[in-house]
């Protein structure tokens, strides 16, 4: 990743730390939805594979992007990590920012071995999905978005 972004695991103090970056995509959510959401993600059964949440830090240590994910299986497509939350809050709109947070997934589907990364979006993020447009990333649908991943491996 570029920059000087950092990526980090959600988990322990993040946790209530990053309720007002939810907030900021859906209001409604309390601290008691969100300990549940991501509990969830280490608790997950019936998947076949790893899920998590990655915490986007700024140069400044502000936490400005998070994303939750799931490794799956899918008949036609491989190996996908499916992104179901994906939200960025950057006062300054800057697509940098956007861009930290897609390359951090790009790196976890990596480290998965995926062979693409779908990202699923809210009806109320329209921004971030013409920035996602303008990243490269192919539009399944209104706010399914997906790119194939250099997985980096050698097919000698």
């Amino acid at each position: 990743m570029g920059g000087s972004f950092d990526i980090v695991t959600l988990a322990g103090d993040l946790i209530p730390e990053t309720l007002p970056l939810i907030r900021a995509t859906w209001p409604g959510i309390d601290l008691s939805d969100w300990r549940t959401f991501v509990d969830s993600l280490s608790t997950s059964s019936g998947i076949s594979g790893p899920s998590g949440a990655l915490v986007l830090r700024d140069p400044a240590c502000c936490l400005c992007g998070l994303l939750a994910y799931r490794f799956e299986q899918d008949l036609l497509e491989g190996t996908v990590l499916y992104v179901r939350l994906f939200t960025v809050a950057d006062i300054a709109n800057s697509p940098l920012t956007v861009k930290a947070l897609l390359d951090g997934a790009e790196a976890r589907a990596r480290e998965l071995g995926c062979e693409s990364v779908w990202i699923r979006l809210q009806n109320g993020q329209t921004v971030l999905a013409s920035r996602l447009r303008s990243l490269g990333l192919f539009s399944r649908n209104d706010f399914l978005f997906s790119k194939k991943v250099d997985a980096g491996r050698s097919w000698n």
